[in-house]
Order: structure tokens, then C-alpha cells, then sequence
């Protein structure tokens, strides 16, 4: 069975434009059900490119309405050297594992996030950074719900939290332009 792969596109709107006002609503999908860059035109700052990357998250997002229902949704792109070597990845991903299991079961209940789901971005495979030894990184997707964004800083301030992100950001590159770390509330249409 194919597991589904989830599309996200990355751009800094025009101040002008209030994606929350419902007259707003436009049909993004294309037969391909991928968005058509150049409809985002009118609504993209000129100085903005769009990023789209594409993942396979675990669990997906399919299976559930996470992402329409948490009040708060981080979307947190962790870049990494796309020359890590094959056992510096394994690594890498016992320590994401570890950081999920913290924050879901051992942080202080009221701490925790509400949901969590993650994957390694799969499209681009690799992209451009320009402080890694190679000139490219690849990318994991972090998708956390939270009650709050003050819940989450709250949550980033506990020694559980400190001490599972440190072997992470030990790896981690500097953020890719215009990815990073967003807070964001989504809504099913």
C-alpha cells in the first residue's frame, strides 16, 4: 500500500491579502491535486519564491484531522548535511524518535503537545544550503499541535525539552530561507 505523501508550500503573502476572510477562498488544486505556482502570484510578496516540498509524514495526516484541529500547528523544517554519513543518520533518527517520545510522554501533561507527526521531506531529496560542507542539506519535517503557541514556548523551556532537542541541534544546519520554524492554524475546507 502506497502511503500517502503531503504537500507544503512555503511564501510570504502580500500585506494586503487576508487569507482568513472567507471571500478570499480560491480553488488551489490542479487535476494533479498539486498547486499551479503561478496562481499564487497576485497574493505573493514579489520578492518571495515559493518553496513546495513534498513528504511522507508518520502517521499521516490522511488518517486523521490533526491538522485541522489543533488550535496551533508548528511546522518546524530541520535541516541537516547531506553528507552525513549512513550511521550519523541512523543517529539522527533515534534522536528525533527520542525528542518525539519525550514531548509526547514525559513532559509534564499540561507541556505536552496535542499531536505529532514527521517525516524526512522526499522532494526535493536535497536542497541548497550554503553552510553545509556540501552545499546541500536534506530536510525533516516536524508537524506538532499545540493548545497554544504559549504552550509550546512554555514547553521549550522544561529541562526534558532542553536536554532531547540538544544531540539534534548538535546536527542541525542554520534554517533554510523561508523555512524554519512557523506557527500556523490550518482549516479544513
Amino acid at each position: 500500500m502506497a502511503l500517502p505523501v503531503t504537500e507544503l508550500i512555503y511564501f510570504q503573502l502580500k500585506s494586503s491579502v487576508k487569507p482568513e476572510d472567507p471571500s478570499n477562498e480560491e480553488e488551489w488544486a490542479d487535476a494533479h491535486s498539486s498547486i499551479q505556482t503561478h496562481l499564487l502570484t497576485p497574493y505573493v510578496e514579489s520578492t518571495t519564491q515559493p518553496t513546495i516540498i513534498f513528504t511522507t509524514l508518520n502517521p499521516s495526516i490522511s488518517e486523521t484531522d490533526t491538522l485541522s484541529t489543533n488550535p496551533v500547528t508548528e511546522l518546524c523544517a530541520l535541516a541537516f548535511p547531506s553528507s552525513m554519513t549512513p550511521d550519523a543518520r541512523k543517529t539522527l533518527n533515534a534522536d528525533l524518535i527520542n525528542f518525539r517520545t519525550t514531548l509526547t510522554e514525559k513532559l509534564p501533561e499540561d507541556s505536552r503537545p496535542t499531536s505529532w507527526t514527521m517525516g524526512c521531506v522526499e522532494r526535493p531529496g536535497t536542497l541548497q544550503h550554503e553552510k553545509s560542507p556540501s552545499g546541500q542539506a536534506f530536510v525533516h519535517l516536524l508537524v506538532v499541535g499545540w493548545d497554544s503557541v504559549e504552550k509550546h514556548m512554555a514547553g521549550k523551556t522544561t529541562e526534558e525539552f532542553t536536554r532531547s532537542i540538544q544531540p539534534i541541534r548538535e546536527k542541525m544546519l542554520a534554517p533554510l530561507p523561508g523555512l524554519g520554524m512557523k506557527h500556523v492554524s490550518f482549516q479544513k475546507i
